[in-house]
């Protein structure tokens, strides 16, 4: 996979609880759901204008990362986050 540079970094929104990467071509989204202990990663949406560049793999990451931080269980109702944490439990 090859990452797109024009792309900026994720940004956390914990008000609006998601990450998103916003450039001239659209926004992308991690939305979450917080729970005791957990954090359920719900939807990842990619505008076809930003995809093919890792735009999802990063938001993904960046969600993942912060969940760790947080001592926070990441689930994976979104199918994109539940592939990817099961990547990383092999």
């Amino acid at each position: 996979m090859v990452l797109n540079p024009e792309h900026p970094e994720p940004r956390h929104e914990p008000a609006q609880s998601r990450f998103i990467i916003d450039d001239s071509r659209g926004q992308a989204v991690l939305e979450y759901r917080l729970g005791e202990g957990r954090v359920d990663f719900t939807r990842t949406f990619v505008p076809p204008t930003m995809r093919g560049g890792g735009v999802a793999a990063r938001l993904v990451d960046a969600g993942l990362a912060w969940a760790e931080r947080e001592g926070l269980e990441p689930l994976g109702s979104c199918s994109y986050v539940g592939a990817a944490l099961a990547k990383r439990k092999r």
